[in-house]
């Protein structure tokens, strides 16, 4: 993934951390994209999160999430670098008032469908 899609995507999430509060990780129920991925690092409490420190590993996520009284939620931006090219998707998913939902883009097979004429294969999904 681009270095500058990382940023926005850590950008929307800190929005997302505003309306969620910053307190304990969730692992909402979703339908598409990717799940939430654990607390790695910097790690706890820290509501920005990734799988490790920067390296040269060709795949990991990056994202915020965050609960509250009221509901909770993350968006996570996920991706792997191999022979085939980058592949990868960004999820936001949350959940409040006993309702939720989850959006994701990307071209990794985890969303439902593609968009038509596309030769990078993305697909969109929601539910």
């Amino acid at each position: 993934m681009r270095l500058r899609t990382k940023v926005l995507t850590l950008a929307v999430a800190g929005t997302t951390a505003g309306l969620f509060g910053v307190g304990g990780l969730t692992n909402a129920a979703h339908g598409c994209g990717s799940a939430q991925g654990a607390n790695v690092f910097p790690g706890p409490p820290s509501p920005v999160y990734s799988s490790g420190p920067p390296s040269a590993s060709p795949s990991g996520y990056v994202g915020v999430g965050g609960t509250s009284p009221a509901g909770g939620g993350y968006v996570q931006a996920t991706g792997s670098a191999g022979a085939t090219g980058v592949t990868g998707n960004i999820t936001a998913s949350g959940s409040a008032g006993g309702q939720g939902g989850t959006v994701a883009v990307g071209n990794d097979g985890q969303e439902a469908g593609t968009v038509p004429a596309n030769p990078a294969n993305f697909g969109v999904c929601h539910s």
